[in-house]
């Protein structure tokens, strides 16, 4: 029974007390823990799903205008900024992502307190963010829009 055992502190630090952990309360904890790995992976999923409408409705007027239009010419370079900020807020996304799915391995484990929401700030820095937004799936999906945008900037 010590091994369902945690330390709790209550009132005054470095009086602890042991509070029992019960099967089920590991159970709601890592669904809770899911709930929030599911919730950014939707966010990215719904970033991408705004994107391509946004993007297909400005390359078209870039498309459509010629070298009379002044608004066409710049279009390009709207949807090029346009496809950056997705990407930098996807990597964004994706870095709280694999830092709850570290909490989660943890937590399965047996290595975290319940109900312990927080994340490492070691886990959500700058290299964390860069190493997300290098990430392959990242860079392939959005500098594929980006080279579109390029493209058009060279026709016009």
């Amino acid at each position: 029974m010590s091994d369902e055992k945690s330390v709790v502190e209550i009132n005054e630090p470095g009086t602890p007390i042991e509070v029992a952990q019960s099967p089920e309360d590991r159970r709601q904890y890592l669904a809770f823990l899911q709930a929030v790995i599911d919730r950014m992976a939707h966010n990215s999923a719904s970033l991408k799903q705004w994107l391509i409408p946004l993007l297909v409705f400005i390359y078209g007027i870039a498309c459509k205008g010629g070298d009379e239009n002044e608004i066409a010419v710049h279009m390009p370079i709207w949807g090029i900024l346009a496809s950056l900020t997705f990407w930098m807020l996807d990597a964004y996304y994706l870095m709280i992502e694999r830092a709850y799915r570290k909490k989660f391995n943890k937590a399965v484990t047996g290595g975290v307190e319940n109900y312990d929401m927080r994340i490492k700030k070691k886990h959500c820095g700058l290299c964390s963010w860069l190493v997300c937004v290098l990430a392959i799936s990242n860079v392939l999906f959005y500098s594929a829009f980006i080279l579109v945008g390029i493209y058009f900037i060279y026709i016009h």
